[in-house]
């Protein structure tokens, strides 16, 4: 095996991978190999793996023997540049791991852009360079050798710190194809990547699209995508940890669970939520929506190519005519769509419990490709101290065009005396494409006053910078479902695909007067101007104030 200058030590010498000091006797009495005592293979004797912060370790399964989508992953060895890797072995419980099937006549990740996945990649992931199409270990090494000493290179010129953090995280494979693990080699084309994963439960995962388009319609596979389904596998740890600390406390109620309800892209659904007394106990509710691809993995064969507006809805009215919006995700691009939504000033809208219509909607009827239902509604109380009891429909969105505020009228609320507290809550998205890029991509604004105070104002554009190109994929770690095919990663105002839409909720207590009648008044803005863009622009809004006691 080829000794690579800037790989290990700096200095030419090739580093012993942490596999080989786990064979050594520590005498420690964990197994690890490391001699601090802790099982975690790190050496510092802190439990955590070597990932700073890391507060939820995942024992590695040594009975798994997994080889397709989201069976555990059995163990497995392979030899880098640098030596040995053993799963088991260098299993920390903290990170993922995540492999990219190099092929020069489709991908050479030294064409992309190096700095923006090193500046974008997390702390805690490893990555895997490796070639297929190679029989002996000669020709692997011929393969990623380039590919090692740029990516080499670029790192030595940003300090020895920056090195040392992200060296021994890139891992240059030089086992041949034919040698390789089973799913390393079939399941990245089977989805029609160059890439797949080994997420922080140990269970193997689609890695996705890894393309951006570069002018038109083309596209070409970047490096820079690489850094961003690791941030999501964080994330699901992270809701790993928020169901494992509510289990206790929070009532679910199963609204759907792995059904696809209907081929027209929406369904009216009868839950039965708990009794009066039970609903009056919750201060706070969370919608988690998931629609997931029928016929699961791959991906891209079994899910709708594009992204949608979806919802959850109360029907207000047997025939579900007249109905409130409780919850907005955007659906993903060939891939499944997970979210946790904010719903506690719905419960306004629940209180009496009992059977209850809901509607759920995921595709228009023009294109209602199926999607598999999972809706949960989840209920605690939290401490607040009062409920939301009061809640009234104010203004919907339209068309984004010069006309978009006549029909917004001024309108009147009367909270309750002993209101606790008064609340304007909002969902909106724009949509739509015209010359300003309206109102998908441009920063449209939303102006509430009340009893013509300050304005209460909606400014999208820190939420999701439509001026930049990452703007969606920079949020893999708060929930958009990572390397989608198509313009996923673009930025949007205020929404990405394959997320969660979560309310614009704002405290409007201190300019309200309780018990009295209150002017409402609102406005849609684009720049300086008190008004849309054009007819192929849309505002997608479900306005409303709650009053809690």
């Amino acid at each position: 095996m080829s000794t690579l200058v800037g790989c290990g030590d700096k200095d030419g010498e090739t580093q012993s991978s942490s596999s080989d000091s786990a064979t050594e006797s520590s005498g420690d009495g964990d197994g690890d190999g490391d001699g601090d005592g802790d099982g975690d293979g790190d050496g510092d004797g802190d439990g955590d793996g070597d990932v700073p912060g890391c507060d939820y370790v995942v024992e590695f399964d040594p009975a798994a023997d997994g080889t397709t989508w989201e069976e555990k992953a059995g163990d497995f060895s392979v030899t880098t540049l640098r030596g040995e890797f053993s799963l088991a072995a260098d299993w920390t419980g903290c990170e993922s791991y995540f492999f990219v099937s190099y092929n020069s006549t489709l991908f050479n990740p030294l064409e992309s852009d190096i700095a923006g996945f090193f500046d974008d990649a997390p702390d805690n992931a490893r990555y895997f360079f490796y070639s297929i199409q190679t029989s002996t270990e000669a020709d692997a090494e011929d393969a990623v050798i380039p590919i090692a000493a740029g990516i080499e290179t670029y790192l030595m010129g940003q300090g020895d710190e920056f090195y040392e953090k992200w060296s021994n995280r890139m891992h240059y494979v030089v086992t041949p194809g034919a040698e390789l693990p089973q799913w390393m080699t079939s399941l990245p084309g089977q989805s029609d990547s160059l890439c797949v994963a080994i997420d922080r439960f140990q269970r193997i995962r689609e890695g996705g699209w890894l393309d951006v388009f570069t002018s038109g319609s083309n596209t070409s596979a970047q490096l820079h995508n690489a850094a961003f389904p690791p941030h999501y596998f964080n994330y699901e740890v992270e809701v790993a940890k928020k169901r494992e600390a509510e289990q206790d406390s929070v009532t679910i109620v199963t609204a759907s669970e792995d059904t696809v309800h209907s081929t027209t892209g929406s369904a009216i659904i009868d839950v039965t939520f708990p009794d009066a007394a039970t609903m009056q106990s919750f201060d706070t509710m969370e919608l988690e929506l998931n629609f997931e691809c029928p016929g699961n993995h791959p991906y891209r064969g079994s899910c709708p190519d594009w992204d949608r507006i979806a919802g959850v809805e109360l029907c207000l009215d047997d025939a579900c005519t007249d109905r409130r919006l409780l919850g907005r995700v955007i659906t993903s691009y060939w891939r499944p769509t997970r979210a946790f939504l904010e719903a506690s000033p719905f419960l306004a809208y629940l209180q009496e419990g009992g059977a209850r219509k809901i509607r759920v909607e995921w595709n228009p009827p023009s294109d209602p490709d199926p999607l598999e239902t999972n809706l949960y509604f989840r209920f605690r109380n939290t401490g607040k101290g009062m409920r939301p009891q009061d809640i009234q429909f104010l203004w919907g969105g339209g068309t984004f065009n010069a006309a978009y505020n006549d029909n917004k009228t001024t309108l009147a609320y009367t909270p309750p005396a002993d209101a606790a507290k008064v609340e304007l809550v909002t969902i909106v998205t724009g949509h739509g494409i015209d010359g300003s890029n309206c109102a998908e991509y441009c920063n449209h604004r939303h102006e509430f006053t009340l009893n013509g105070a300050d304005a209460f104002e909606l400014d999208y554009q820190p939420l999701t910078s439509n001026s930049d190109i990452w703007g969606c994929a920079r949020l893999t770690a708060q929930g958009v479902q990572p390397n989608q095919w198509g313009s996923w990663y673009f930025g949007r105002a205020a929404w990405c695909p394959g997320w969660g839409v979560q309310p614009w909720i704002q405290d409007v207590t201190n300019e309200a007067t309780l018990g009295a009648s209150n002017d409402l008044d609102y406005r849609g803005w684009y720049g300086a101007n008190a008004a849309g863009t054009s007819d192929s622009a849309n505002i997608n809004m479900s306005s409303y104030i709650v009053s809690w006691k």
